[in-house]
């Protein structure tokens, strides 16, 4: 794997002789990426796993946000004009792009992971001095949201099975604040899942739309590459329909009450 560091954002078509998916090509196997002031170590030798690598909807996500306008965001936020008091979650974060590079416009971050990728994500946080600010947890899609809610809940790259799109979009929904927004960005890896995504949406959030011609107009590079973004705003009340997920959550919550009424006659 090389040891060369890589500037993002990658030349344009027009300004460069490399074709875009050569540039990313040649970003993905580098072992450290620099993104603004950020420097990302990959490793693309994760077991059963593609976590730990930055793949291109990851970038497109991350530009657009920082491009736009702030009026045109909900809540508005650009990296010259932050808002200290909003909190971002990043649900299946890899390396840890969004969480790191976003992490100057808000007082708390989440960044989520699984298995192998989770010490690659914290070694990330940690090098850039960020382990007081970004909190790392490690979260299977399929298990109850118990974790602080969030203002932007972002997710990348994560369409990649039709069975497992209920349990993203729930779990967006659980770690989203009542009045927040969720933005989903994807190339076109699975179709199925992507057609259950936009089945599931409407009745996950108040308000779900795909907005990738907006988000190309921002980032021309994004329709190249087939990046596609849906945002949610307004989350809806979803219980998960039975599993291992519900039951464990029906059982916290009997053994804190059994802790309350325990306690309450220790006090008589």
């Amino acid at each position: 794997m090389s040891t060369q560091t890589y500037p993002f954002p990658p030349s344009p078509p027009s300004q460069s002789p490399v074709p875009i998916s050569d540039q990313f090509f040649e970003l993905a196997n580098a072992s450290t990426v620099a993104v603004a002031d950020c420097l990302i170590s990959q490793n693309n030798e994760i077991e059963n796993s593609t976590g730990g690598v930055i793949w291109e909807s990851a970038y497109l996500l991350y530009d657009y946000l920082t491009l736009t306008s702030p009026s045109s965001l909900n809540p508005p936020f650009t990296i010259s004009n932050p808002f200290p008091s909003n909190s971002l979650t990043v649900i299946s974060d890899g390396p840890g792009l969004l969480s790191i590079c976003l992490s100057s416009l808000f007082t708390s971050v989440i960044a989520t992971e699984i298995g192998g990728v989770v010490p690659l994500l914290e070694l990330n946080v940690k090098a850039n001095k960020l382990d007081q600010k970004v909190k790392v947890i490690e979260h299977d899609w399929t298990s109850p949201w118990f974790h602080p809610k969030s203002h932007l809940v972002l997710t990348t790259d994560t369409l990649f099975s039709s069975s497992l799109v209920r349990p993203l979009l729930l779990t967006l929904n659980s770690s989203l604040l009542p009045s927040g927004t969720v933005y989903v960005c994807s190339q076109e890896r699975c179709l199925d899942s992507i057609l259950e995504m936009e089945r599931l949406g409407p009745e996950v959030f108040d308000q779900w739309e795909e907005v990738s011609e907006e988000v190309w107009n921002v980032v021309q590079w994004g329709r190249e590459v087939g990046g596609r973004v849906w945002r949610g705003k307004g989350r809806k009340v979803k219980k998960r329909k039975g599993g291992e997920g519900e039951k464990k959550e029906e059982k916290l919550k009997k053994e804190k009450k059994e802790k309350k009424e325990k306690k309450r006659k220790n006090e008589r």
